[in-house]
């Protein structure tokens, strides 16, 4: 049983660009059916059957139009949410960044950075490491860190964010404190 869906990604597989994409969608419809039928019986009608192509190329032409119209609409929308929004996180993450960098330049001794799955390392390892330093976990979850690169953790130790690490270890090592990184 052959899907709509399937038949639209069959169609953008085989068409070489947008306009053939376009004009195989136009193949696929039920008027475009009904014209073949149409124009195989009216072939001996030459004039009956170029009006009949017109008729297709501008209902195709239309049909691009508005999908066009669409398009630029919905972006028109979007692009300001999206910019507007990537600037509230901007200025929050340097926020966020700025206070961390001041927290994380208070750590003195050794920091143990746990990387991969958090839940391999029981809490009795973090707490008898965490007697000999710092001890974080790295994480590419933002929920991990609550959202601002960094969060202390019900046991002491520390998730840190991906994005907030390497900032984090370029002032760590200014200030001479032992990375230890367990994979």
């Amino acid at each position: 049983m052959n899907f709509p869906e399937n038949r639209l990604v069959d169609r953008a597989l085989s068409a070489r660009g947008y306009f053939g994409y376009l004009w195989l969608t136009v193949k696929g419809t039920t008027v475009y059916s009904v014209y073949g039928k149409i124009a195989a019986a009216a072939r001996k009608y030459a004039f009956l059957s170029r009006v009949i192509k017109i008729a297709v190329a501008v209902i195709s032409a239309v049909k691009t139009s508005a999908a066009l119209i669409f398009v630029f609409g919905v972006l028109s929308a979007l692009v300001p949410a999206i910019v507007i929004h990537a600037a509230v996180f901007f200025i929050v993450g340097a926020i966020s960044f700025r206070r961390l960098d001041k927290e994380t330049e208070k750590i003195k001794g050794a920091v143990f950075i746990f990387a991969g799955d958090a839940r391999r390392v029981t809490r009795a390892t973090a707490r008898e490491i965490s007697e000999r330093g710092e001890v974080m976990f790295l994480t590419p979850s933002l929920i991990g860190c609550g959202f601002s690169g960094a969060k202390k953790r019900s046991d002491g130790a520390i998730n840190v964010h991906v994005g907030y690490y390497f900032r984090m270890k370029k002032i760590l090592l200014k200030n001479g404190v032992k990375i230890y990184f367990i994979a």
